[in-house]
This record gives C-alpha cells, structure tokens and sequence, in this order.
C-alpha cells in the first residue's frame, strides 16, 4: 500500500503540489504564531524574573516612555545630578540602589566596532544587582566588558568601542528587557570615555571642566520585603523629586495586556487562515479522490477491500500532509527571529530566546498539525469513496 500511494502522489504533481502549497501555508502560519506568542510570553516570564530592580528614577528630559526605557535598547545620553536623590527617598523602604550611566556607540565616528547604535552602560560593581546575579561585577576592570543577549558580541572577544579596546568577560542571559541589547563596563571607564570621546566638536554632550562624576543617567531600586511599589512612588513625588520615576511592575502589568491584545489579534488571523486552508484541502482532496472513483472501483473488485482503501488513501494523505507541514514548519522556525525584528521595530515586544531543541519541538508540531488537518479536510471525500459499491464507482466514472 504504502508503494502503490508513492507511486500515486509521484504522478501526480501538479495536484500534489497545491495540496502541499496549502498545507504548508497552514502549518507555517500556525507554528509561527504559537512560537511568537509563547515567545513573547516568555519573554515577560523571564524579565519578570530577572530584571531586579523594582523602581528606577531617570531625567525628566529624557524622551522616551518608562516601557521604551526598561524593554527597548534605545541609546538615550541623558543625565542628571547625582545628588538629586539627597533627602526625597525613604532610606527604610530601600533594600538596594545602583546607579547607572549611559552612553552610546558612534559607528559613523569609525572608533567602534559595530556598524549599529549601541547602548553602553557604566555600573557600579560594588552596588550593582541587576548584572551581578550571573557574573561577578567585582572583577570588571576598565578594560572588561560583559555583552547582553541579543548584541552580537562574543565571550572572549576583543571589541574596539569608543577607541578603546575592551576584552568580553562574559555574555549575559537573556532577560526579556533592555539589558539584551546593552553592554556593560565599569562606571568608572564609562564616565573616562565620556569625558575623552564626547567632549570633541562633532560629539559635544559634555564641557572639558565638566565633573561627570557628580552626573548618573538613572538610578534602580530594590524595594526592602512588603514595601508597596505604588507608595513608595507616591511618597517620593510628594518629597519634590525632580525626575521621573517609574514602577516597574505596574509598568509590566502595562506592556502584558498590550501583548495579550497582540496575541488575540495574531490568534484571530491565524484561524481565518487555518479556515480557508481547511476549506481549500478539502475542495483538493475531494476533486483528487473522485477523479480516481473508476480506478478505486477497479480495486475494489478484484479484492482489495475497505480498509485497504481507506490505508492507500490515508498513506497518500499523510505523505502530501507531511511534506507541507515539515516546509511550512522549517520555514516558521527560520522566520521567527525576523518577525519578532521586525516587530520590535513598530512596538515594543520582550521575546525570549529559542533554542534548537525548541525549534525541533515546533517543527514536530507543525507536522503532527498538519497531518490532522489534512485528515480531517480528506475525511468526507475518503469516506464517500470507500463505501461506494465497487460496480457503481466503476458506471459512474470520474466525476
């Protein structure tokens, strides 16, 4: 059986080549849009897990939102005193604070390595906990670097940033959040840069008798246990801080419905897709199997009973129904990367990683899917044509 329905689907490739057109374009939106929704869920799971910081404070000049400044990784060169937040914090409520200073890549300036905008971040290895967790910040000297998830930087790498040459510790986790495309050095080495690289003609951020050592881009905070978020944001409002300040979960909470909104809207589409894809498959399968009544009714009266039938039929479904849903599969997995790219370039949108196993385990599914889907389009055609009478399939011919 299984020879006789090769033989079957290999002369017939015109046919054979719509059904798995189809099936592929099922299978591929289906995988894509799971993978991109569990993506992005993971992707709050693991920023909510470890982005670390509950509060972060940053200039009121700055123009960018609270989601664009803890998700994205948009290099923003703004500043403010450090003293600023003398007297306006309740000392009791506050388990840790760091703070942080920014700078950006100048890939027009031909002193970095890289051809894109990076963001850079200072931290200071004594007080930091956002980085800390996976490496040990004590050992960051002012010519170390550690990379986040998604810049292309490798662990042992030599990088040429800024015109200084730096040597990659380490690559960090990814975390859902702005900390995948940023790069972390010394405070220290990161305010040196600041006042020997931004204080030329072309890049003037700072004045040469500046002290950029009284200047942070933002501070983060880690809440002592049962200290609400909400009121401690109130109270340092009404203390005159003269910044901006920002909760992070309740900023979190914020980005979940916008994803659960995309989510829905990805949901809908890809039903209307499967839909028609099941419509089309069906209208295929019918106009194939009947064109082969004659030759079934043949079949079946020389012996071949129901079952052989129903096994010849179902062998040519699934061989048509695997190969759409393992090229729509493979084609999902290496879109998904790109997809996200590109919705990261409208919207802000955490994703986590996929892995290879990860990958596998999709293009499975996209395989289980579309073998059910083509069985489930062929069921009535099949059905129809097994329970005819071998002597009425043969009168009446191909319809």
């Amino acid at each position: 059986m299984l020879k006789l329905a090769l033989l079957n689907v290999s002369r017939r490739k015109k046919s054979v080549a719509v059904s798995v057109f189809v099936t592929a374009v099922a299978a591929a939106a289906v995988v894509l849009a799971a993978s991109l929704c569990m993506t992005i869920r993971s992707g709050l799971a693991i920023s909510e897990q470890r982005m670390g910081a509950d509060i972060v404070i940053y200039p009121r000049q700055a123009q960018i939102s609270e989601t664009e400044f803890l998700y994205s990784g948009v290099a923003q060169m703004v500043y403010m005193p450090a003293d600023i937040i003398d007297g306006k914090l309740p000392e009791e409520s506050i388990a840790a604070i760091t703070p942080q200073f920014f700078l950006q890549t100048l890939p027009d300036a031909g002193c970095c390595s890289s051809d894109k905008v990076e963001r850079i971040v200072g931290i200071d290895p004594e007080t930091d906990f956002i980085v800390s967790p996976w490496f040990d910040t004590d050992a960051l000297d002012n010519e170390g670097m550690l990379a986040g998830a998604r810049t292309f930087w490798k662990t042992d790498m030599n990088v040429f940033m800024l015109a200084q040459l730096f040597h990659v510790y380490g690559k960090l986790p990814a975390t859902g959040s702005s900390l995948d495309y940023s790069v972390f050095i010394s405070l220290d080495a990161c305010r040196d840069i600041a006042m020997s690289r931004f204080t030329q003609d072309d890049y003037h951020y700072f004045d040469e008798d500046e002290n950029v050592d009284e200047l942070v881009t933002c501070y983060l905070i880690k809440l002592a246990d049962g200290v609400d978020p909400a009121d401690f944001v109130a109270t340092v409002k009404e203390n005159g801080l003269d910044a901006q300040i920002v909760d992070v979960s309740s900023t979190r909470q914020g980005l979940k419905e916008q994803m659960s909104y995309l989510s829905g809207i990805i949901l809908v589409f890809t039903l209307i897709i499967v839909l028609l894809s099941c419509l089309a498959l069906y209208a295929q399968y019918y106009n194939l199997i009947c064109k082969r009544q004659r030759e079934i009714g043949y079949l079946r009266s020389i012996g071949l009973r129901r079952k052989d039938i129903f096994l010849l039929a179902g062998g040519e479904i699934a061989l048509m129904s695997g190969m759409g849903g393992l090229l729509g599969s493979v084609i999902a997995v290496l879109c998904l990367n790109p997809v996200i790219t590109f919705l990261q370039q409208l919207m802000i949108v955490p994703a986590g990683g996929q892995s290879l196993g990860g990958s596998l385990l999709w293009i499975g599914a996209g395989l289980v899917f579309s073998l059910l889907l083509g069985f489930a389009s062929a069921f009535y055609p099949v059905s129809r044509i097994i329970n005819m009478e071998p002597a009425m399939a043969i009168s009446e011919g191909e319809l």
